[in-house]
């Protein structure tokens, strides 16, 4: 080694100070070009001005510099040393053993495995750096002009498209680890745009995402989050995924799973509770039957499933209640002054029976017998409005009134004949079941008028 540098300082030394084309050479040594110089055992100086030394060696580009074991500098103002280096790109160097500089301004540093797989940079002005392979594990890119920076690469990469773009290798992970050494006192985390935006890990393994004062948004057609996420609050709760304090606002929820669900009131053999059991039990315990009471509601809270489904059972209970009273108020309709509707139901609420009892709503006015229906007529019966009672019988001696009731038997209007016939006007009131009472000398007689 001694006797390198020895005969690389006195090759220095003479270039500069001797003539223009005094040359130093030993063993085989070719020096042709204008100023070259060649030190050592079988190398060539062809370029102007260059310089090789080792052992076979060439020196071919103008102004380049070859050193090493068989290591070539072929173009301009390039440089090759270490063992099979070679530097065939313009202003190129190639430092190493097994490592090849293809491209304009190229530098690579490193090693390759074989003179047939050697280390290469073939991106014009980069430094690429790597160990044992033909390809370099670590690129630095041009930058733009003075006061800027290059783009870093690590993997099979050739142009960087962040400052920093890592690639992994085929049937090989891309990651990045950053370890603190002391794993009990030190986090390990990565700033992002300012000390406020990072990400943290502790000593407890516990991740932290700070957005400082700015939003954080997770963008994605699909997200899956694995664990118990707890929003404002710790989830401690093992059998709910989401824990929120705060409110919640959505324009649509679904949910997927529902086990049950009360349409089963309506078959006919559910229990409905009877409406005088419903009074009493609402009197004891001021809430609907199978629903919790404000108490337990305040205390444990509700589960919205199980809520919406009581609320329907009970929505479904109505709703047979309101269809059983609707059947009652039709019967009641088609009754007449003298009927009274008495209506059976069994253990589930449903009608097993309907009855009628005739009995006189209104008591005539005089225990006389009813007068023939011949005496009158009732016209048009059913009516949308007005109809008429003519009196049949003019001979007949003393004065009639006529009395017109709803089904309740609230007197509505009262009228005397004192001629032939008598007009009524119901267009003002409610469709349904009308009573005409009419009271003569020689009897009583009452009629069911139909208002459509």
């Amino acid at each position: 080694m001694k006797k390198y540098l020895t005969q690389i300082l006195i090759a220095l030394f003479l270039g500069c100070v001797c003539q223009s084309h005094a040359q130093v050479q030993y063993n085989g040594c070719s020096a042709t070009g204008a100023n070259a110089s060649a030190i050592g055992n079988k190398n060539t100086a062809s370029g102007n001005n260059s310089l090789a030394g080792g052992y076979t060696t060439q020196a071919t580009g103008s102004n380049s510099l070859a050193f090493g074991y068989n290591s070539k500098a072929t173009q301009s103002t390039t440089t090759a040393i270490g063992n099979t280096a070679i530097a065939s790109g313009i202003g190129s160097m190639a430092l190493g053993n097994y490592v090849k500089a293809t491209a304009q301004n190229a530098f690579v540093f490193g090693s390759g495995t074989t003179a047939s797989y050697p280390l290469t940079n073939s991106t014009a002005n980069s430094i690429a750096f790597g160990v044992n392979s033909n390809r370099p594990t670590l690129l630095i890119t041009k930058s733009l002009n003075n006061n800027y920076t290059g783009k870093v690469a690590i993997g099979p990469i050739t142009t960087p498209q962040t400052k920093l773009h890592i690639k992994s290798d085929n049937n090989e992970d891309a990651g990045v680890l950053i370890e603190p050494s002391d794993r009990n006192g030190h986090k390990a985390f990565i700033h992002l745009f300012d000390d406020t935006h990072s990400i943290t890990v502790d000593n407890t393994a516990t991740m932290e995402l700070n957005a400082g004062t700015g939003d954080m948004k997770l963008l994605a057609p699909n997200i899956t989050l694995n664990g118990k996420i707890g929003i404002n609050t710790v989830n401690e709760v093992k059998d709910y995924a989401l824990a929120v304090d705060g409110g919640l606002i959505s324009t649509k929820v679904y949910i997927k799973e529902v086990q049950h669900w009360p349409d089963h009131v309506f078959d006919d053999n559910y229990s409905l509770m009877k409406l005088d059991d419903l009074k009493q039990y609402l009197a004891e315990k001021r809430h609907l039957p199978n629903l919790p009471s404000e108490k337990e509601i305040l205390n444990n809270g509700y589960d919205l499933n199980d809520m919406q489904c009581a609320l329907l059972l009970k929505i479904e209970e109505l709703t047979r209640y309101i269809l059983l009273l609707q059947d009652e108020i039709d019967e009641l309709k088609k009754a007449t002054s003298e009927d009274t509707i008495v209506f059976t139901y069994d253990s589930n609420g449903n009608r097993i029976s309907r009855s009628l009892v005739f009995q006189r709503i209104i008591p005539p006015k005089s225990p006389t017998a009813t007068v023939a229906p011949s005496n009158f007529t009732l016209f048009p019966n059913p009516t949308y409005g007005l109809f008429s009672l003519q009196f049949s019988n003019p001979n007949m001696e003393g004065t009639a009134n006529a009395t017109l009731l709803n089904i309740t038997g609230t007197i509505l209007e009262t009228k005397e004949l004192r001629s032939n016939s008598v007009t009524f006007d119901l267009s003002r009131q409610p469709e349904g079941i009308y009573l005409l009472e009419v009271d003569s000398p020689t009897g009583h007689e009452t009629w069911k008028v139909i208002k459509k």
